[in-house]
């Protein structure tokens, strides 16, 4: 007889998130609000698991092989980590932590699970800077994004060409976040980037940025 709770427990056994370092960022969580990334990192706490987080991690383990059909004569680097070192102005070390999907030749390979409607579709700002950063760290060239489109099916590559400029930009959001967490002093980072940041953030009812409740206290 099936265990439902042992079952559950499998379930959530497949979100293994690392725990955070001290001195490491990852790009994911500096490609958005950087109150979220303080907030988390100053409570230990990481995103709660949910069904598209699930999607994502059961469509990434068939990665390798959707890969192979699509390019049967490509030699495939798969969960490619990556990192830069970045010494402040204090003279700490910190890191810049990546794993990128799959590289091959002089191109990386993003897979993307979205929601949204495939007519309507743009590539979000944060994934090309996600996959321009891994270009960057990785010496390649060129990137193409892979959506896949849920329900429907539909797959959408955006390719582009790795551009260096845009690499600093995560540099210093890493030595915001940095400081912030060194001095404990989240008034030295920049609020949301993006309204449904707030709206679906745990820490809306503590975060005096958050525009969910700045919203709130001018409607009433």
């Amino acid at each position: 007889m099936l265990d439902d709770k042992k079952f559950k427990e499998g379930v959530f056994g497949l979100f293994q998130q690392r725990p955070y370092r001290e001195n490491h960022y990852g790009v994911s969580e500096l490609l958005y609000c950087p109150l979220k990334a303080f907030y988390c990192r100053k409570s230990g706490e990481r995103s709660k698991p949910n069904g598209k987080m699930l999607h994502g991690i059961l469509i990434h383990e068939k990665l390798e092989d959707m890969m192979k059909t699509s390019m049967p004569n490509e030699s495939i680097e798969y969960e490619k980590e990556c990192t830069h070192e970045i010494v402040t102005g204090s003279g700490d070390k910190i890191h810049i932590d990546g794993r990128c999907d799959g590289i091959s030749g002089t191109h990386i390979y993003e897979l993307k699970l979205t929601n949204s409607n495939p007519e309507r579709y743009q590539t979000p700002p944060a994934y090309v800077l996600q996959a321009n950063a891994y270009c960057h760290m990785l010496n390649r060239t060129n990137y193409a994004l892979l959506t896949v489109f849920h329900p429907s099916l539909q797959v959408k590559v955006t390719e582009g060409v790795v551009d260096h400029l845009l690499f600093p930009s995560l540099v210093v959001r890493c030595t915001d976040l940095h400081e912030a967490l060194k001095t404990d002093n989240s008034e030295l980072l920049e609020g949301p980037r993006y309204y449904w940041e707030c709206k679906f953030c745990g820490f809306q009812g503590s975060c005096k940025h958050s525009v969910v409740k700045k919203r709130s206290k001018k409607g009433n």
